[in-house]
């Protein structure tokens, strides 16, 4: 009787004991498999998806036209026959496709800078080579790369990862920097700059075209110069302005005040107010001059 009376206090106890594991088990096992699925879910959605920037490069795709600019397609053309091995020759209204143009590396452009400085693209400044970049100026250099970086498709994002805009990598910058260091040690091209006007040469240019006959050597071209010593600006500033635009000053009545139409650096019309000159005899010469054309 003993021992059916223990048999049954250890099944009963067994049972509670399963009971009791099974209803702590339950919500454990629950949350566990929900992580599980939470978890893969989340990295199959990170792994099978696209990374982002070629989310972005399909869509930029779909509508990309290759951008134009007279003054920079030239530099693009002459990159791309060094590009292709100079086997084939692109005039200057050439197109290339968006995979073309992403397939440029930053050694491509080095390559093409080094021609351009060294005459070699496999220059060497050490020795016993010792080449000098003695072709080109580091502005010319800088002119190329703002060419090219023009037509980069992604080209407001410096490379990095194989990706971005390759005229904005560091072999690239390292190659201008090392010009522009044999420049100041004059080891480089010699500067073409042009030096500024002197007030003798420019006395004796507005001589020597008010003693040819005709009208536009003895008027025009001489009033012209004088215009443009008026204002210190550019030639084609002062071939630019109207009949209009000169007018007496408010405030005093020796000076002259005009407009200027400024053809380069200034995209406001409040970067150009109205410029004074010290002599009003030049705006009945202008007057003239113009309505006489």
């Amino acid at each position: 009787m003993v021992s059916i009376l223990l048999a049954i206090g250890r099944r009963i106890n067994l049972s509670l004991c399963e009971t009791v594991c099974i209803d702590l088990l339950c919500p454990f096992v629950l949350f566990s498999v929900i992580l599980f699925l939470t978890t893969t879910s989340f990295l199959i959605f990170l792994f099978l998806q696209p990374p982002q920037h070629q989310l972005d490069d399909d869509s930029d795709a779909a509508g990309w036209v290759m951008p134009y600019k007279k003054c920079y397609h030239p530099y693009l053309c002459r990159f791309m026959e060094f590009l292709y091995g100079f086997s084939v020759e692109f005039d200057n209204r050439a197109t290339f496709t968006r995979a073309e143009l992403l397939v440029i590396r930053p050694s491509d452009i080095k390559r093409w800078l080094g021609l351009a400085a060294y005459g070699d693209p496999d220059f060497d400044t050490s020795d016993p080579v010792n080449h000098r970049p003695t072709y080109c100026r580091s502005s010319n250099l800088e002119a190329i790369k703002r060419a090219l970086s023009y037509y980069m498709p992604h080209r407001h994002v410096p490379w990095c990862n194989n990706q971005g805009n390759p005229t904005r990598s560091a072999p690239v910058n390292d190659l201008i920097k090392e010009v522009k260091k044999f420049e100041v040690r004059g080891e480089g091209r010699p500067s073409q700059a042009k030096r500024a006007v002197r007030p003798n040469e420019f006395a004796k240019a507005t001589s020597l075209l008010r003693s040819q006959p005709g009208f536009d050597c003895k008027y025009k071209y001489p009033m012209v110069c004088l215009w443009q010593h008026q204002l210190i600006g550019r030639l084609d500033d002062a071939a630019h302005f109207e009949v209009k635009d000169p007018q007496g000053h408010p405030n005093f009545d020796f000076a002259l005040r005009t407009n200027v139409r400024w053809s380069k650096n200034v995209m406001e019309e409040r970067q150009c107010p109205p410029q004074v000159s010290s002599c009003i005899s030049l705006l009945y010469l202008s007057l003239v001059v113009l309505i006489s054309i």
